[in-house]
């Protein structure tokens, strides 16, 4: 091992570098070395990047561009998400949102990018302000909308919608939501009361086809403080308890991460 450092202290050409990062028993041993001095080698990275290599090199060169964290691997990273024929866009998006403190203008103007739209929203949702979620406030009531957005708007209406505004949008997804936008909401906003949203529950708890949906809304009516809940409850005692509580980028689990 110490001959194998001794090696990178002499430093590496591209094509040697490139043969260590290719060979099954070196590669661990040399991204372990590049990273503990991954500003000297960023340039040299890139250029290899730029030979046209398969996905999972490319993939692996990123994460070590990522990883440096400095200014010429941040245009890196943004290079490749602007470049709409980059088959990259995806991962390099992630990579720049995981290490880097990111220029929200820029997520945001991913926006209407239907490749990069839900990271964006993602981001948005977990380390936007409340100013941000006017961006939220139609995707929630739009039917056509997709369901993963319409999780994340949920979310964002938790956080940031007034508290009456956030009684409407709960009550509005128990009568109107799919089985895959309620069950999830109803965590989210497992704190939110009302008479209205009571019932809604009861009904979600007996009629639901899915059985995560109709755990989720035995649970949720455990807060109510009336005997009127019991004959909800009771059917739920024979069914699998499914409740798991979530929070942040979890309420997408399954369906996307940003790694």
């Amino acid at each position: 091992e110490s001959m194998f450092s001794g090696m990178f202290d002499k430093g590496f050409t591209e094509s040697v570098l490139w043969k260590t990062l290719k060979d099954p028993a070196l590669r661990d041993k040399t991204i372990a070395e590049i990273k503990k001095d991954i500003q000297k080698y960023t340039t040299i990275i890139i250029k290899l990047y730029n030979k046209g290599l398969d996905k999972d090199d490319r993939e692996m060169l990123i994460d070590l561009i990522s990883y440096s964290k400095n200014q010429s691997g941040e245009k890196f990273l943004k290079d490749i998400v602007v470049n709409k024929t980059s088959e990259d866009r995806t991962f390099g998006f992630k990579k720049y949102i995981q290490d880097y403190k990111v220029d929200s203008n820029f997520i945001k103007s991913q926006l209407d990018d239907k490749q990069l739209r839900l990271y964006s929203l993602t981001y948005v949702v977990d380390r936007g302000k409340k100013e941000d979620y006017e961006i939220f406030q139609k995707i929630i009531f739009d039917a056509n909308a997709p369901t993963e957005e319409r999780i994340l708007a949920a979310k964002a209406a938790m956080l940031w919608a007034t508290e009456v505004a956030k009684k409407e949008i709960y009550l509005f997804i128990l009568q109107k939501g799919n089985e895959v936008l309620v069950a999830p909401s109803i965590i989210i906003f497992e704190n939110v009361k009302s008479d209205e949203i009571r019932e809604e529950l009861c009904r979600v708890s007996k009629k639901s086809q899915s059985q995560i949906t109709r755990s989720n809304a035995s649970y949720a009516l455990i807060v109510y403080d009336t005997t009127l809940i019991i004959p909800y409850l009771i059917p739920a005692l024979g069914e699998e308890f499914l409740y798991e509580k979530l929070t942040g980028l979890d309420v997408l689990t399954g369906l996307m991460s940003l790694g």
